[in-house]
């Protein structure tokens, strides 16, 4: 429990400011300069006065994805652009995907960083947990004002600096790091279509097929391709057939499948 220092005084040198600076070795002088700048006394300890840390809004990592490549989205033949968002206010680090802006990403309430959009899951939640430092000083350095028309992310000059360094050190990502990603499996099983090289009989087999190629090639799938790859396979087989005449060198099985 704590008391200020002349309370301490009053109740156990019975007000005696000389006799209390005797006993601690000091100036009647320095004891009055303590009590005002109001020193307390904790236990047996003199201590400089308390003072309170306003309440702060620490970053906190709200990624999660049970996907490989959140990020990666086609539009057409185009990659949509993909950010880490910093939302000002309740300091929540995300991510966001394509060119549609929410009124909070337009007025500064939520930042938008570039970043690469064949990122996976786990490299983009390295990369947040890495960064968590820049993004809490960008945050310290920010506040919320009403400009008459709309509550905006109003920015100090630290927080300016560190959203450019935040913004160089995304740029500065290793492309080493990002990953060849396959939208369709033609690229994967034009050369042996129907698995002979491991005498398919099935769509399984030929989607097991399709992955240990893959991993052989270094590549991965699209989340949307991984999800529909049996399907895809049995699309590239009637992509086949269109161009022939007759389906006499195509395997029974997929003779059968192509049937329905």
């Amino acid at each position: 429990m704590s008391s200020n220092l002349e309370q301490y005084i009053k109740e156990n040198f019975y007000d005696n400011k000389s006799a209390f600076a005797r006993f601690m070795g000091v100036t009647s002088q320095q004891v009055s300069k303590w009590i005002r700048h109001e020193w307390i006394v904790e236990g047996n300890e003199l201590c400089a006065p308390k003072r309170e840390i306003p309440e702060f809004v620490k970053v906190t990592n709200e990624f999660r994805s049970s996907q490989l490549l959140p990020l990666y989205c086609m539009s057409g033949c185009t990659e949509e652009p993909a950010y880490l968002t910093l939302d000002i206010q309740h300091g929540d680090i995300d991510v966001h995907v394509g060119h549609n802006r929410s009124l909070e990403m337009a007025t500064c309430r939520v930042l938008m960083f570039p970043i690469n959009p064949r990122l996976t899951t786990q490299q983009i939640t390295d990369c947040i947990e890495s960064r968590k430092p820049l993004f809490q000083a960008i945050l310290t350095g920010s506040s919320i004002e009403y400009d008459n028309n709309n509550f905006r992310g109003k920015f100090n000059e630290d927080a300016d600096f560190w959203i450019e360094e935040l913004e160089q050190s995304l740029f500065e990502l290793d492309d080493a790091d990002e990953v060849y990603i396959l939208d369709a499996v033609d690229p994967i099983i034009e050369d042996d279509p129907f698995g002979l090289e491991i005498n398919a009989k099935s769509l399984t087999d030929m989607a097991d097929f399709v992955k240990l190629k893959a991993k052989e090639s270094e590549v991965v799938f699209s989340d949307d391709l991984m999800s529909s790859l049996e399907q895809d396979i049995l699309s590239f087989y009637n992509y086949l057939a269109s161009l022939e005449d007759d389906l006499d060198d195509f395997p029974d099985w997929v003779k059968k499948l192509l049937d329905h």
